[in-house]
């Protein structure tokens, strides 16, 4: 809703698609700093989370060995849960 009015996808996905682009290179300006222009070089860079899905089509074009986990929305969540119930098996097994 944006003062009272519902959006449609559509409209949304035009508002927010000029900051897609300023997005994407902050990410990639990130990954050079951190990895320098290695990053090219991975085998395979995994994505994940919701914004991976809504970008996947900018970074396959950066990183054409990205690879994005099926159901990226909720992929963080599901390795917490998977770390916790390994922790909870090895404090009472």
């Amino acid at each position: 809703h944006v003062r009272g009015t519902i959006l449609t996808h559509d409209e949304v996905m035009e508002v927010i698609k000029s900051d897609r682009k300023d997005f994407v290179t902050s990410i990639r300006q990130e990954m050079t700093r951190l990895w320098d222009d290695r990053a090219s070089d991975f085998d395979e860079i995994v994505f994940c989370g919701g914004g991976s899905t809504m970008l996947q089509e900018e970074f396959k074009a950066l990183y054409p060995n990205a690879r994005l986990l099926p159901d990226a929305t909720f992929a963080n969540v599901k390795g917490y849960l998977q770390d916790a119930q390994w922790q909870h098996a090895d404090t009472n097994g």
